[in-house]
């Protein structure tokens, strides 16, 4: 009885990976929240852009092997008043006078502004 059930449930779960969604488009006119009307089927573009700029930061570490590969990082950017984020990633180690190291970590760091 088991490997019936099993088997049942294999089969189902198989079966359920290439079921397809599909997804209706509505008809007539729509208002949005600010009481403009909308046609169906009118693509709407955000006025927004993609700010982004390239950032180099240096961490300290005490232990050479707790230096990640990466790093995510933010900041807040008051020229466009939002926050910017990304992910950093390992560019060089040097070890300092008092036996610590010094990680640098460079990349792209940016945010959606509307």
């Amino acid at each position: 009885m088991k490997k019936i059930a099993v088997l049942f449930l294999s089969v189902v779960m198989i079966l359920s990976f290439s079921l397809t969604a599909f997804g209706a488009e509505t008809t007539g006119l729509n208002s949005n929240t600010k009481g403009a009307v909308l046609e169906s089927g009118t693509v709407i573009t955000p006025n927004s852009w993609y700010y982004s700029y390239d950032k180099t930061i240096s961490q300290s570490y005490v232990f050479s092997e707790s230096i990640p590969d990466s790093i995510y990082y933010s900041e807040y950017n008051t020229g466009i008043g939002a926050y910017c984020s990304g992910y950093l990633s390992l560019q060089n180690i040097t070890l300092q006078a008092n036996g610590t190291f010094k990680a640098t970590f460079k990349g792209t760091i940016g945010t959606y502004v509307f």
